[in-house]
């Protein structure tokens, strides 16, 4: 009986017992690197451990080397913050024509006397872009002569039409308006009439043209284009008021090697036509002039 009241009493006292709590990690400050290198195991050899010892030292030195450079560097980099000779001197722009260069010097304000290396040279290149004739802008740092170089590519007119407000303006290959300068004087463009009836598929029907026309250099050749129908422009011609029409049925550079075929061959018979029908694919049809209208007029070349 004592045995058995014995064991009760060991299995309540059990039972009763606290739960262990689990053992806390205790966090270390990391060792010095030289006293890690003298736990090494005595069995590696002596060449290895001392090689081991000397990295060690170097890693150190140079640690300690790099703050000390960090704190020499500081009135070093203050003066190069200060130093005048470190100053934007000017702004040198190049690539434009139509464009004068002091627009694009007025559209950077504020960098003249600026630290050189303080210029971002995208954001000026974005600002520059904002102007209307500039189709795209590089910017760069000249180091040696201290000033910024702009290099710009303008929008180049191809055609003249009027816009929403009446006014005529020049218009680029991409369909973008650019107000005409008073000062300037204008360029001889074809002008495209129709725009407010053919609305946008008719400026870029003319625009295809005139493109394809530019590069057989026969743009010069129209006074005008009618594309108040985007299917079928028509233009007249300078000199003898021929209209030549035109279609979207087949590619504008075809058409204007065909036409320049048939401008030779009326050229070689000295005839006039009245009518250049260009509108289908593999047929040119050429009217010519009634004779009994009188002689043919000389054929003026545009400027």
């Amino acid at each position: 009986m004592r045995r058995v009241k014995k064991a009760r009493r060991t299995m309540q006292m059990q039972t009763m017992a606290r739960p262990r709590r689990p053992a806390r990690r205790r966090i270390s400050a990391p060792a010095n690197p030289l006293r890690r290198l003298a736990r090494l195991p005595a069995r590696l050899p002596p060449a290895l451990r001392r090689a081991a010892a000397a990295a060690c030292a170097l890693v150190l030195l140079a640690a300690a080397l790099g703050a000390a450079a960090d704190a020499a560097s500081e009135p070093l980099r203050a003066e190069l913050h200060d130093a005048a000779w470190l100053r934007v001197r000017g702004i040198a722009v190049r690539g434009t024509c139509t464009l004068n260069p002091e627009q694009v010097r007025a559209a950077l304000p504020g960098v003249t006397g600026t630290h050189i290396f303080v210029a971002n040279c995208d954001s000026l290149a974005e600002r520059v872009e904002g102007i209307e004739r500039v189709l795209s802008a590089r910017v760069t740092r000249n180091l040696l002569l201290r000033r910024i170089d702009v290099c710009v590519e303008e929008r180049t007119a191809v055609a003249l039409a009027l816009d929403a407000a009446g006014r005529p303006q020049e218009i680029d290959a991409t369909g973008v308006f650019l107000p005409i300068d008073p000062d300037r004087v204008e360029r001889d463009l074809v002008f495209l009439v129709g725009t407010a009836e053919g609305g946008v598929a008719g400026i870029e029907a003319g625009l295809a043209v005139i493109q394809a026309l530019r590069v057989r250099g026969l743009e010069v050749l129209l006074s005008e284009l009618d594309v108040s129908d985007p299917a079928f422009p028509v233009g007249v011609e300078v000199a003898t008021g021929t209209r030549v029409e035109f279609s979207d049925r087949y590619p504008a550079a075809r058409q204007a090697e065909h036409l320049a075929v048939v401008l030779q061959t009326i050229g070689e018979k000295n005839l006039i036509p009245e009518r250049i029908d260009l509108r289908f694919p593999g047929l040119v049809e050429v009217i010519p002039k009634n004779q009994a209208d009188g002689p043919p007029p000389a054929r003026q070349e545009r400027g």
